[in-house]
């Protein structure tokens, strides 16, 4: 068969099934949109794994050209049936554009599933440019090998684990590719297989260190010479005679105007397909206008890009803002993080009040024509109802922006994010919304940053209320799952832009930042993120609205944290007479709390019947309507630590070991694991009471392990007090007995001096000196502990 006629029938196959494809996503969105039974029954079904697995967010393309002689090295290197690594690893590095993305994509489509010793039974990616970005790809992960247990309501800590777990123990062959890591420090900490693992991995990057370590094996993508640029511009365009002479002659005067950039060529190749121009048109046009472009030369491209990208970005971005709506649109995805933006988050409600430029989001086939039209222009891909955009094309889009046009595009896209992210009320958890908040985090994280530098500039206008409303519930969710440096940022952020409006949105984030930092045992900050929540809240409110009083109820809990267990009480119990203005269901959660915040200080205060009659009182609360997890297993907590104190070990006993066993696993997650850390060391001092020489042995040890992963110094320390107390009284006879009691004692040392320090550093000196207990040898690891764990 001839060759271009052959050419011709697959570019058409492929564009036919492109259009199936969408409008079968379509009709599946619209109608999984209106079907309340979809979760459930994805939950009914059994997990069933089958081989191979390629797991990937990047579609294999058909149109990837060249590189077979890199690829073949790589493959070379990482070979499962050859290598001589436990864990060897390649890394693609060179400048953005050049295609690092596509060929580790394309090694992967080569070499998953096929019938040979050298394939691999998993392929996984790992997008890398963020801690969030590495969180987000170990759920889907996850998902991806349907590991027991893990959901995403499981916190990121838990999921990561279990990846690591199956990692080092499964005997398939595996590839992980670290897709645009920045820095070797982010992958390593927590993300990199651990020792033991055997699989092979490939690292793409900007920085050229990363072929040093951690790779064993590295190569830089370098541009296409003029050949190879040639035969990859031809094998895109659709539509062009390539026999004509002065058709040839364009096309190779405006390839040296490319500099081989993959990139650059993809892009100018489809903009003349979308337009059904003739190369030699395009050229024209092209040579008109490229002085004038090249004297706007924007100032965030690297170094070594020459004029090729500018030229090309100001074509494309051209050919996108023939239209108010697609530059609306594309300045939307720009704002975004640029992997998997879900297509329905552009499918506005009816009634969505937005500003009058994105009012055609509301029309979800207005939506699907423009995205249409992006995607014909090679300015994004879209895959399985997911969208990606280049990060070089996102920068120079938005460089270009006029200010009100930025505005419009910020304004829209923060309505648009926080219509879909979950909502907190009145302080209730967002745990049973986990899965929702994960998918959008990262655009939430990737919007605000890209505000904040606008408005840094003079760029942008102020938050709007959507926006920091977006900010309040992300960065709760954030602190739920344990992120509280994420949370914090967040925060910083909304007050950044927040300006002197939207005072109780205001109010929202800095509550948000004293949660964050109370967990963090920065309780001097805490305080005054709360009273200044209080000061506005009480404005704007009143005295006695519930979220007033929540204020002082928060405040209350540092002032327990401190160890002011007397006064703290004083202020719980003010805090809750002084509600006035609150329905009774919403008054339902906010009374367990206070009344588990009761039993916490009296049990410290040694008034056990009153504890006691509190905690029952909270109980019943949570029988009373619709069950917290979180609320019920901290209560069981604070049983135990009362029966506990009252010398009921049995009865202690049983509820640590319930707080460990009747909870599902994203309830023990990251944010629980400290009260997991205290139920193990205080089934340890039971054990040891009752002469359970083993099961205390093994609860020092699990809470150990607990206490390190959540790097909680407090616990650490508290923990080794007690390991080196029992070495002494049970294992003093041990020949290396003395050894070990040495070790701990050194390593208990070590973390007092670190404590000791951080006293200064968070100005607690005379917080901790005016303690109302201070006759426990642990007295500082305690101070480290959040008082609800203690």
């Amino acid at each position: 068969m001839d060759t271009a006629l052959w050419k011709d029938i697959s570019v058409s196959l492929k564009a036919t099934l492109e259009d199936i494809e969408e409008y079968y996503e379509t009709i599946r969105d619209l109608a999984e949109s209106n079907s309340p039974t979809r979760a459930l029954s994805l939950q009914q079904k059994e997990p069933v794994l089958s081989y191979p697995i390629l797991a990937l967010p990047v579609p294999n393309n058909p149109l990837f050209f060249g590189r077979e002689d890199i690829l073949q090295r790589i493959h070379d290197h990482l070979n499962p049936a050859t290598r001589q690594h436990k864990l060897p690893c390649f890394t693609i590095y060179g400048m953005g554009g050049v295609g690092k993305t596509q060929v580790a994509t394309t090694y992967a489509y080569t070499y998953c599933g096929v019938e040979s010793s050298s394939a691999y039974d998993v392929v996984l990616w790992i997008a890398s440019e963020t801690r969030s970005s590495l969180e987000q790809s170990f759920y889907h992960i996850a998902a991806a090998l349907k590991l027991p247990d893990i959901s995403k309501q499981t916190d990121p800590g838990t999921v990561v684990d279990a990846v690591q777990t199956w990692l080092k123990e499964t005997d398939k062959k595996w590839l992980l590719i670290y897709d645009n890591a920045e820095k070797w420090s982010d992958i390593v900490s927590e993300f990199w297989p651990k020792a033991g693992a055997v699989g092979a991995a490939i690292v793409t990057s900007r920085d050229f260190n990363l072929a040093n370590r951690p790779a064993s094996a590295g190569e830089e993508l370098r541009t296409f010479n003029h050949e190879e640029s040639w035969e990859f511009a031809q094998s895109i365009l659709t539509e062009w005679d390539s026999a004509a002479e002065d058709e040839r002659s364009a096309l190779k005067e405006l390839l040296s105007n490319l500099d081989g950039l993959p990139l650059a060529i993809h892009q100018i190749m489809s903009l003349i397909n979308a337009e059904g121009s003739s190369v030699t048109g395009f050229v024209e046009v092209y040579k008109d206008h490229t002085e004038e472009y090249h004297k706007h030369k924007v100032e965030d491209h690297e170094a070594f890009y020459s004029h090729s990208l500018e030229t090309v970005w100001r074509f494309a971005i051209n050919a996108a803002s023939s239209s108010k709506q697609s530059q609306l649109f594309l300045g939307a995805i720009s704002m975004l993080s640029p992997d998997s933006i879900p297509e329905k988050l552009f499918y506005a409600r009816k009634d969505l009040d937005l500003p009058e430029s994105g009012l055609f989001f509301r029309d979800i086939m207005q939506v699907r024509k423009i995205t249409k039209t992006l995607r014909s222009q090679g300015l994004i891909r879209v895959s399985k109802s997911n969208i990606r955009i280049h990060r070089l094309l996102q920068s120079a889009f938005l460089q270009r922006l006029e200010n009100e046009t930025r505005n419009d595009i910020l304004t829209t896209t923060a309505t648009l994010l926080n219509d879909i992210f979950p909502k907190t009320h009145l302080g209730d958890p967002l745990h049973d919304r986990w899965e929702i908040c994960s998918t959008y985090i990262l655009h939430v994280q990737s919007l605000a940053k890209r505000w904040l530098a606008a408005a840094r500039k003079q760029q942008a206008q102020q938050a709007t209320s959507d926006f920091l409303e977006l900010l309040s519930n992300a960065a709760r969710y954030l602190r739920e799952i344990g992120s509280y440096n994420g949370a914090l940022e967040l925060v910083d952020i909304g007050l950044a832009l927040g300006g002197d409006d939207h005072e109780i949105r205001i109010a929202n984030l800095v509550n948000i930042g004293g949660i964050a930092s109370e967990r963090l045992l920065q309780l001097d900050q805490a305080r005054k993120y709360y009273e200044r929540a209080l000061e506005i809240r009480a404005r704007i409110l009143g005295d006695g609205h519930q979220e007033t009083c929540g204020m002082k109820q928060n405040l209350a809990c540092v002032t327990a944290g401190e160890g002011h267990y007397g006064l703290a009480l004083q202020l719980f119990e003010a805090a809750e007479k002084g509600i006035t203005m609150s329905t009774p269901q919403e008054k339902r959660l906010a009374t367990h709390r206070f009344a588990a915040n009761y039993g916490r200080c009296l049990i410290r205060l040694g008034e056990f019947d009153r504890a006691r009659e509190n905690l029952v009182r909270g109980r019943a609360i949570l029988d009373s309507g619709k069950d917290v997890p979180i609320y019920r297993r901290s209560l069981e907590y604070c049983f135990g630590n009362l029966n506990l104190a009252e010398k009921r070990l049995d009865d202690a006993q049983i509820n640590y070991q319930t707080c460990l066993t009747a909870f599902p696993d994203h309830i023990l997650g990251k944010n629980q694991r400290v009260l997991s850390c205290g139920c193990h060391y205080k089934l340890a001092v039971i054990a040891m009471e009752q002469g359970d020489v083993d099961s205390a042995r093994d609860h020092i040890d699990e809470a150990l392990i607990l206490a390190q992963k959540n790097d909680s110094q407090g616990y650490i320390g508290r923990i080794l007090l007690l390991k080196k107390s029992f070495i002494q009284i049970h294992d003093g006879s041990k020949s290396d007995s003395e050894e070990a009691i040495r070790e701990i004692s050194m390593r208990i040392e070590a973390i007092r001096l670190n404590l000791e320090s951080l006293l200064v550093e968070y100005n607690l000196e005379k917080l901790f000196a005016g303690r109302e207990t201070q006759q426990n040898p642990d007295e500082l690891f305690e101070f480290f502990i959040t008082w609800q764990t203690r």
